[in-house]
């Protein structure tokens, strides 16, 4: 089972964001908007209307995380916006909580402050912001959220039980590749280190591509090669699921503080539509699910035996990631 997991948010056009000097209402949202949501360029919408379309054509299925605590923070209308083009398409909502916006949202009963990810917050402070955080995404016309990823992939041993405590029944917040400690914290939750306290979890699949180094299954991180052989692998030793990981405004190279224009970026275009049509001409083996099919595949935080890249598919990767240097 293949879980095509898209974080789908945006930030201000603020050098140094969350900078508390900056005016408010804060600047340039419409056109962050335009940037990491639709991705709009010169040449098309390479976003969320570009994604949407491409799991249409190949009859897949998308979990699209959408960042909620924005919304208090700039007006609704542009999460309504997200969701409801997401829903329309026929694809899963689920909650995505960036904790930076904090420092611009009023949550009732949280000290504010910015803190970057929601692990540096106590238990119950980030039970409150996973309730504020879902009842704002469902106020938005989400109305099947049973599942969260924390912002920055920055969970903890806590953030499991927020989750269960909101009312989630599955959490995806943690990367294995971010070191020992980060797995071993995983394998401690699937062997039930809270017990029924704390939701089931889902981490993102990853590989190794030389001796102690790991890279997650993000579309921007692995070429299309390396993440093909990944899951015919997964496929052979008869993973319960492998969890792929790409956002909204990875399709386009942003223009930034720097003002230059904002460009479709062939290679992330190439893999993810490599990607499509593989899963699509492979959908027997290959099924795209979200989380409600997720939650039935047994233990949570899966960390099977570590996949190693073939080093011409690696060198294929950094020879990609040296041309788009240039774009």
């Amino acid at each position: 089972k293949v879980v095509l997991t898209i974080d789908t948010e945006f930030w201000p056009g603020i050098e140094h964001w969350p900078n508390h000097e900056a005016a408010r209402p804060l600047a340039g949202l419409d056109e962050a908007y335009q940037q990491c949501i639709l991705g709009r360029t010169l040449l098309g919408d390479y976003g969320l209307p570009y994604l949407l379309q491409s799991l249409r054509r190949c009859s897949l299925h998308g979990v699209f995380f959408v960042e909620s605590l924005s919304s208090t923070a700039i007006g609704e209308e542009l999460l309504r916006r997200t969701v409801r083009e997401i829903v329309d398409a026929g694809q899963e909502v689920q909650l995505h909580l960036h904790t930076e916006w904090l420092s611009d949202v009023a949550v009732p009963g949280l000290a504010l402050k910015h803190r970057q990810n929601i692990s540096d917050f106590s238990l119950e402070d980030q039970t409150t912001i996973v309730r504020y955080g879902l009842a704002t995404l469902r106020d938005a016309g989400a109305h099947n959220v049973t599942a969260m990823r924390a912002g920055n992939m920055g969970g903890n041993v806590d953030t499991p039980v927020a989750a269960r405590a909101a009312g989630l029944r599955l959490d995806m917040s943690f990367d294995p590749t971010r070191g020992t400690a980060m797995r071993s914290l995983l394998r401690a939750l699937r062997d039930g280190l809270h017990g029924e306290n704390a939701c089931p979890t889902v981490p993102l699949s990853f590989v190794q591509d030389y001796a102690g180094h790991y890279r997650p299954a993000n579309l921007t991180a692995l070429s299309f090669r390396e993440l093909r052989r990944a899951m015919l692998i997964a496929a052979r030793e008869k993973w319960p699921y492998f969890v792929i990981l790409l956002h909204s405004f990875e399709l386009v190279a942003r223009g930034g503080h720097r003002r230059e224009p904002v460009r479709p970026h062939p290679i992330n275009i190439a893999r993810w539509n490599s990607l499509c049509s593989f899963l699509a001409r492979h959908r027997e083996v290959f099924a795209t699910i979200g989380c409600d099919e997720l939650e039935t595949l047994g233990k949570s935080a899966h960390l099977p035996a570590v996949i190693r890249t073939l080093p011409a598919e690696t060198a294929w990767r950094m020879g990609e990631q040296l041309v788009s240097w240039f774009f």
